[in-house]
């Protein structure tokens, strides 16, 4: 019941502190002293305890060789009892691609629910660990999760514009993204001209060279 009793007390004054908290807890800086004047008379001293808080980061990056810190990912951090998961909190990444929790004693895991726009969920599992009385007092827990890149793909199709049904080929497309780099594509007998493998970013398609016997769109 969280209750101490000491009895037959001679009279004086005593000073009282905690030097041993529960598991789970840090040692009260609480200190009191009493004075026992009175026969039959019993004091009443409360001593508060906080947890043990213990910090957690988890850092997102993109993958590959040239790893930056991603903003936008959503962790959820979950309390862990045998097969019983229970969600303590969410929190999104910044520009310096961390979240940062700060739990008590017990099990928990960890769980990338959202990737930054533009790129795939991180492949890693759940991480789990575990905080208890073995745990220095300056640990950190620090976990990290890379992402790739989404892909996509883009099809540019070219038609006579008074014959929807009729294709042409040999239209030259110029695909430029965000930094000024350019791709050329051309239409082939089926009209299309295709570019695979573009990551998540903004494009400007242009047409540099109509079919032959046609004008520039």
């Amino acid at each position: 019941r969280g209750i101490a009793l000491l009895q037959e007390l001679p009279f004086g004054t005593y000073t009282v502190r905690e030097v041993s908290a529960p598991v789970g807890y840090e040692i009260s800086t609480f200190q009191n002293q009493i004075n026992i004047t009175e026969q039959d008379k019993t004091e009443m001293l409360q001593v508060p305890n906080q947890k043990c808080m213990r910090n957690v980061k988890v850092l997102k990056q993109s993958a590959g060789d040239e790893q930056v810190p991603l903003a936008g990912a959503t962790f959820a951090l979950y309390k862990v009892n045998g097969d019983i998961r229970t969600f303590v909190e969410e929190a999104t990444t910044g520009y310096d691609g961390m979240v940062r929790f700060t739990v008590p004693y017990g099990e928990y895991m960890i769980v990338e629910t959202k990737a930054p726009a533009g790129y795939e969920l991180s492949g890693r599992q759940p991480v789990s660990f575990v905080v208890d009385d073995s745990t220095a007092d300056d640990a950190e827990f620090t976990f990290t999760f890379e992402n790739e890149r989404s892909r996509y793909g883009l099809a540019i199709v070219k038609q006579d514009a008074k014959d929807e049904h009729k294709l042409l080929a040999g239209a030259e497309f110029a695909i430029t993204d965000s930094r000024g780099f350019t791709k050329i594509v051309t239409t082939g007998d089926d009209g299309r001209a295709v570019m695979e493998d573009l990551v998540y970013d903004d494009y400007s398609v242009q047409e540099i060279k109509a079919p032959e016997g046609y004008a520039l769109n």
